[in-house]
């Protein structure tokens, strides 16, 4: 009984040091990316996109095609993927592939023209500022696919039975109770 009193107390202070650690990294990021917010706001993108990435930042733009679009040679003919570049200063793939659908199809009925007064209130009010861009950043990146594609799979997916499933969870379960 000394044995499993004492495997335990071990078990029970790793896991709290793990979980202080973890805590500890998640303030040190945090403020990270708060500093990172305040210095950049107003600069030009510096984003590194990783291969193939950039390849499917058009999947929305694809599938919301609006009624004015800039066609693939003119975008070209322009370099507006280095304009894109260099104007992206998004904070997750959803905004990114927002961006992008944007800056093809330009709106021409004014419809989407933030205009000075907002444009001000984003700059006079940081903080709020910084808390939408630190709740997009945890929308995140899916990497080199489109948040797009990752929607379309879901649409294909069947509904399973919850008993194939279940084991997957009742074995760690019982992997700890033992």
């Amino acid at each position: 009984m000394g044995q499993a009193l004492g495997f335990i107390i071990v078990i029970a202070a790793a896991l709290g040091i793990t979980a202080l650690v973890g805590a500890r990294d998640k303030a040190v990021a945090s403020g990270k990316a708060v500093s990172e917010l305040r210095e950049g706001f107003g600069s030009k993108g510096s984003k590194t996109y990783p291969d193939g990435r950039f390849v499917k930042i058009d999947r929305y733009y694809e599938r919301h095609k609006g009624p004015f679009c800039i066609d693939d040679i003119t975008w070209n003919d322009l370099d507006l993927d280095n304009f894109f570049c260099r104007l992206d200063r998004t904070c997750s793939a959803a905004g990114e592939e927002y961006l992008y659908r944007m800056l093809r199809c330009p709106s021409t009925d004014g419809s989407f023209q933030p205009g000075e007064e907002t444009v001000n209130w984003w700059t006079q009010n940081e903080d709020s500022r910084i808390a939408v861009q630190l709740a997009l950043r945890t929308l995140g990146s899916s990497g080199k696919y489109s948040l797009y594609d990752y929607l379309d799979a879901l649409d294909d997916l069947k509904d399973r039975p919850l008993a194939r499933d279940l084991p997957a969870v009742l074995l760690p379960a019982a992997a700890l109770g033992i």
